[in-house]
């Protein structure tokens, strides 16, 4: 990986290129995600930038060139799982390692929370590139939903991934 690169999370001051980055991702790779520009009009920042609730973005030199979110989620009965999302990096620096690099980052981050057990993400059955990339860092597949996403008369399964990060006894 690049000597330049910087993992930190975002902050408010990232906003801007955070959205420049996102929109990138909405509109050059619309077909990777299950979401677009259209169901989250304001392309901001996802997070509260917490300890349990942040963007990771990964810099070459001054520019993001890579974002992954993680939220916890906030029930009592599940906070022991977050949601990793909305994760892409620039176009041009696909397979380059720094997408495998932000995920180990936010794998490592997310270890340091207490009581958090899991990570769980969706990825859509057509991105293996995705899915291969989750699986190497110890995701596993654990559901597939048929037809999740409609891409105009096309369909598209999702699947769904979790990583456990520490696992107790169970009790029944």
């Amino acid at each position: 990986m690049n000597n330049d690169l910087l993992l930190r999370p975002l902050t408010p001051a990232d906003d801007a290129a955070y959205r420049a980055l996102w929109v990138e991702a909405m509109t050059r790779h619309a077909q990777s995600f299950s979401t677009s520009l259209s169901d989250a009009p304001d392309p901001g920042i996802p997070t509260q930038y917490t300890d349990d609730s942040f963007t990771l973005g990964a810099f070459l030199g001054d520019h993001l060139a890579g974002i992954a979110s993680l939220q916890r989620d906030t029930d009592e009965r599940l906070r022991h799982k977050a949601l990793v999302s909305r994760v892409f990096v620039r176009t041009g620096t696909e397979g380059s390692g720094l997408g495998k690099t932000l995920i180990r980052e936010l794998i490592l981050r997310a270890e340091a929370i207490s009581e958090l057990r899991q990570l769980y993400l969706k990825v859509l059955a057509s991105n293996e590139r995705a899915q291969r990339l989750y699986a190497s860092l110890g995701f596993r597949g654990y559901a597939r939903e048929p037809d999740a996403v409609r891409f105009g008369e096309r369909f598209v399964d999702e699947i769904q991934m979790l990583r456990f990060l520490r696992r107790e006894p169970r009790q029944q």
